[in-house]
């Protein structure tokens, strides 16, 4: 089981976000972030960011699982201003 998170990027989401306690974490990155923490925009969205991203991809592949898998990969070694920069540019509205 230690190596589950290690096994696809499904399992490190999983991981990540079995118990939610990422919220009150210190020195997250801003993936890990509800939306409403980084955007002002985003007012009163609870969700994480990564949720936020893999829901919209999800959307994009028709909610095909193994091609939005490989379409949030990236995230995973993101910088901070890159994900900022696709929040801007895909879910902003």
């Amino acid at each position: 089981m230690k190596e589950f998170s290690k096994k696809g990027t499904i399992n490190k989401w999983l991981v990540d976000n079995c118990f939610g306690d990422y919220y009150t974490r210190k020195g997250l990155d801003d993936k890990d972030r509800e939306m409403d923490q980084v955007f002002d925009w985003a007012k009163d969205s609870h969700m994480p960011i990564r949720d936020a991203i893999w829901d919209h991809e999800m959307e994009a592949n028709g909610h095909d699982t193994m091609k939005t898998e490989k379409a949030v990969e990236w995230i995973l070694k993101a910088r901070d201003d890159e994900v900022k920069d696709y929040c801007e540019k895909n879910l902003k509205k």
